[in-house]
C-alpha cells in the first residue's frame, strides 16, 4: 500500500510539471487558459495575436515556460488599445513591449516569426533565447536590461538595433554571432559577461558603444573588408580588453573608440588610417612597441595620419617609440600626454611642423627624449613651440650620402649624447675609427667589447664619419650631427 502511495504521488509530480496545452484561434486564448492562469509552463498551438501574448504575459504571472515552437503562426491584429496604446500589430512579430519586465525564464518561438519588436523581452527574467532563421529583425532595446539572460542563439543573420542586449550583465554565450551583419548603437554595451564574439567577415555596420563596458577578451576585425571606420565608444571601458586586430581599410578611429582600454597589448595602426578621434586611444596604458635602433624604420605602423585629435593618445605609459607620418598635419591638446616611458620620436619624413594644439605632451620630460630629424627638417622642428623642447638628433643609420650604411644588418647602433658618440653592437667590435667629413681620421678605439663611447668635446667639428668594424669582420658607415 505504502508502496502503492508513492507511485501515484511520484505520478502527479510528473503531471504536475508537464507544459499546460493549449490549442486556440486568435483572440481566443483567454479561453483556452480557462482557470490556469497559475500555470508555470504553458504551450500553445494554433493562431494567436498581439492581444493574446499581452494576455499572457499580464495575467499569468508565474509562467517561466511559454512554448510556441508548434505554433501556426502570429496573425495581425487590429482592435482594442493594447497597453502600449497601440490599436494594431503586424502579423508574424513579437510585439513591441510583449513580455516587458515578465517573470518569464524560457521563451520557444515559432520558426515564423520576422521580427521581435521594442523593448519586446526588455526586463524580464528570460535566461536564453533562440533566434529563429526567419527573424530578420531585433528592434530597440528587445533584451534591455535582461539581468538573467545567459545565452543567445542567432540561427540566421539578424538586424540588431540599438541597445538589442545593453546590460544584459550576465550574457557569456553568443553563438551564430559570426551571422551578423549589422550591429546596432550599444547593441552588447555592458554585457560584462561577455569574454568572446566572433565577427562576420561580412559586417557591414558596427554601431557605436555596441561592445562598451562588455567582457571582451580579443577583437578580431582583420578580415573584415567593410569596416572603414572604427565608430565612437565601440570598445570603450573593456577591462578585460588586451588584444585589438583591424583592417588595413579603417580610415578613422573616431572619438573615444578605445578609451579606458588599459590591459590592451596588441594593437595595429591600419595602414589608411587618417584620423584619429579625441581621447580615441587614451590611456592604453600597456601599450607598447619593440624598440628599434633604425630611426628609418616605421614604429606604429605605417599610416596615412593627418589629424590626431585631445588626448586621443594620452596616457599611453608604456609606449617607448612612435614614427609620425609625413602626412601628420595636427596634434591636438594633450594628445600624447603622460608617455612616462617614451625613450623617441621620429619625424624624419616629415617637411612641415604638424600644428599643435595646447600642451601635447604635458607629463613628459621632453629634454629627456630624442626627436630624430633630418638635415632639412632640423631648423623647422627647432624653431617651433613644443617641438623644440626635444632632445635633437640626426640620423644614427643614415643612408644619405656617399656613406654605405648597413646598421640593421649588422645590428649596430650609434648616436650622439651630448657630447659622447655611443656605439652598441650585437656582438664584440673590433674598431671604431672616427673621421671627420674630409675623412681625417680623428682617434680610434680597439677591442671594446660590445659597447663604445668617445668623447667629441675636443674637436670644433660638429659632423662625424663613425666606422664600426665587428670581430666577425663586418663593418658599417654611419654619419652622427653634434648639436
Amino acid at each position: 500500500m505504502k508502496k502503492f502511495f508513492l507511485i501515484m504521488l511520484a505520478s502527479a509530480a510528473t503531471l504536475g510539471s508537464a507544459a499546460f496545452n493549449v490549442s486556440t484561434v486568435p483572440g481566443g486564448i483567454a479561453d483556452a487558459i480557462d482557470g490556469h492562469l497559475d500555470e508555470t509552463s504553458l504551450e500553445v498551438n494554433g493562431y494567436l495575436n498581439a492581444a493574446d501574448l499581452e494576455y499572457i504575459a499580464t495575467n499569468m504571472k508565474n509562467l517561466e515556460t511559454l512554448d510556441l515552437s508548434n505554433l501556426s503562426g502570429i496573425v495581425a491584429y487590429e482592435g482594442e488599445p493594447l497597453a502600449t496604446g497601440r490599436t494594431n500589430a503586424a502579423a508574424s512579430e513579437i510585439p513591441e513591449y510583449a513580455f516587458f519586465g515578465s517573470s518569464v525564464k524560457t521563451v520557444l518561438l515559432p520558426t515564423t516569426v520576422t521580427a521581435i519588436r521594442e523593448c519586446a523581452f526588455a526586463g524580464s527574467g528570460i535566461t536564453s533565447i533562440e533566434i529563429p532563421a526567419s527573424c530578420t529583425e531585433i528592434d530597440s532595446r528587445a533584451f534591455l536590461d535582461c539581468a538573467s539572460l545567459q545565452s543567445v542563439s542567432f540561427c540566421a543573420d539578424a538586424l540588431l538595433g540599438t541597445e538589442t542586449f545593453a546590460g544584459c550583465s550576465s550574457l557569456s554565450t553568443v553563438t551564430g554571432c559570426e551571422k551578423l551583419t549589422n550591429i546596432g548603437c550599444g547593441a552588447f554595451k555592458g554585457c560584462s559577461s561577455l569574454q568572446s564574439f566572433n565577427f562576420s567577415e561580412a559586417l557591414n555596420a558596427i554601431g557605436s558603444e555596441a561592445f562598451a563596458k562588455s567582457g571582451l577578451k580579443a577583437v578580431n576585425l582583420a578580415n573584415v573588408e567593410n569596416l572603414t571606420s572604427l565608430p565612437q565608444g565601440v570598445f570603450a571601458e573593456c577591462d578585460a580588453l588586451t588584444s585589438i586586430a583591424l583592417p588595413d581599410g579603417v580610415a578613422a578611429i573616431e572619438n573615444g573608440a578605445l578609451f579606458g582600454d588599459a590591459a590592451v597589448t596588441t594593437f595595429n595602426f591600419p595602414s589608411e588610417l587618417s584620423i584619429i578621434g579625441d581621447y580615441a586611444l587614451y590611456g592604453l596604458e600597456n601599450l607598447t612597441f619593440p624598440v628599434t635602433t633604425d630611426i628609418n624604420a616605421v614604429v606604429g605602423g605605417n599610416t596615412q595620419i593627418t589629424s590626431i585629435g585631445k588626448y586621443a593618445m594620452a596616457n599611453m605609459k608604456a609606449m617607448k617609440q612612435f614614427s609620425f607620418p609625413a602626412s601628420t598635419d595636427f596634434i591636438g591638446d594633450y594628445a600624447m600626454a603622460n608617455w612616462t616611458s617614451v625613450i623617441d620620436y621620429l619625424v624624419r619624413n616629415i617637411t612641415v611642423a604638424p600644428v599643435l594644439g595646447e600642451n601635447v605632451w604635458s607629463g613628459v620630460n621632453q629634454p629627456s627624449v630624442y626627436l630624430f630629424v633630418t638635415q632639412q627638417n632640423d631648423t623647422e622642428f627647432s624653431s617651433k613651440e613644443q617641438w623644440k623642447e626635444f632632445n635633437f638628433t640626426y640620423s644614427t643609420t643614415s643612408n644619405e650620402g656617399i656613406y654605405n650604411d648597413q646598421i640593421a644588418k649588422a645590428d649596430i647602433a650609434a648616436w650622439i649624447d651630448g657630447t659622447i658618440i655611443n656605439v652598441l653592437a650585437n656582438g664584440d667590435i673590433r674598431s671604431v675609427n672616427v673621421y671627420d667629413t674630409t675623412g681625417r681620421l680623428l682617434t680610434s678605439v680597439a677591442d671594446c667589447g660590445e659597447n663604445a663611447q668617445i668623447d667629441t668635446d675636443m674637436w670644433q667639428c660638429r659632423l662625424f664619419i663613425v666606422r664600426v668594424t665587428l670581430a666577425d669582420g663586418t663593418s658599417s658607415a654611419v654619419k652622427l650631427a653634434r648639436r
